[in-house]
């Protein structure tokens, strides 16, 4: 695989991309559960993937194209950015902002949409911590803790890159602290009356049930060696794909259909309900508390032919 060129330690996460500029590849999502999906994204669109009282945390998906072996062009997207806005123990809101294509992460406090410098992470094993919430920033994940949740996204590269904005991506994961985890006491407990939304938070439904949504077929066919994904979550989600984009315009904006963000953790917010989604039901692995998201199609294919 060719890698890809080294990253700048002085690029902003916070850099325009050029939207005009196609590419491929689309997160492969792994439900809290079991449940899987496939979900493309429209190119710099953000969609929120967690809701939960003060805690939101979203990415940003932009097209790209890459290779796979035989050869095969797939044409799809990754996610690229990743956003936070969290509310402290005080009340005071803060915003996290992350790129892939950077090796630093900035934390702001919030008045509003207005926001204040308070913290940038950059290189390895460096954190920000203060009113019950932790940013964490290791060699190639950050780690942000607050609210009965922990949310991570890990920086990999786009193997066999051909074109698009970036030559990196993230993968993301997530989990509730749920009394078992030892974090409660620092970073509070998920709430048991408002559960949670977004496009992976949402399967923390309490149900018995794991729900499999649309997924893209990458099967070689020599009369078409060029593959588009397409997948958005279709039968896995609550709604459509673009119920999840974060409206406002804002870096650290919250709002979407079904935000839970301005709830208290004593608020009562129904879970979705599984058995009225599309998609094939299942028995739930509730051993399976970590929701995440991958994008190894590329990797493993060439490993496999390694």
């Amino acid at each position: 695989p060719t890698a890809p060129p080294p990253a700048s330690p002085t690029a902003s996460p916070t850099a325009a991309v050029d939207p005009g500029v196609s590419s491929m590849g689309d997160p492969h999502l792994h439900l809290a559960k079991g449940g899987k999906t496939d979900f493309r994204g429209v190119n710099g669109t953000s969609y929120v993937l967690l809701s939960g009282p003060g805690c939101s945390f979203a990415t940003t998906t932009f097209d790209s194209t890459f290779l796979l072996p035989r050869p095969m062009l797939v044409d799809g997207s990754f996610f690229v950015r990743a956003s936070w806005r969290l509310r402290g123990r005080s009340g005071v809101e803060y915003g996290v902002l992350s790129d892939a294509n950077a090796l630093l992460t900035r934390v702001v406090r919030l008045v509003g949409n207005n926001a204040t410098a308070l913290k940038t992470l950059s290189g390895v094993w460096q954190e920000w911590k203060e009113d019950g919430l932790r940013v964490y920033h290791k060699q190639s994940s950050v780690f942000v803790r607050g609210n009965g949740y922990e949310t991570n996204v890990t920086r990999k590269p786009i193997y066999n890159y051909v074109s698009g904005p970036s030559h990196w991506r993230y993968d993301v994961a997530m989990r509730q602290f749920d009394g078992s985890t030892g974090f409660e006491s620092a970073h509070g407990r998920a709430s048991a009356t408002c559960f949670p939304h977004g496009i992976l938070g949402q399967s923390y439904d309490g149900s018995d049930v794991a729900v499999d949504g649309k997924v893209d077929s990458y099967k070689y066919d020599p009369k078409k060696p060029v593959v588009r994904t397409s997948a958005m979550g279709e039968g896995a989600i609550e709604g459509v794909a673009s119920d999840y984009a974060v409206l406002g315009g804002s870096s650290y904006g919250h709002a979407f259909k079904y935000s839970r963000y301005d709830q208290s953790a004593t608020s009562s917010c129904k879970p979705r309900d599984p058995t009225k989604l599309s998609g094939a039901k299942r028995v739930a692995d509730k051993s399976l508390v970590v929701a995440s998201s991958d994008s190894d199609d590329n990797m493993l294919e060439w490993k496999k032919r390694r």
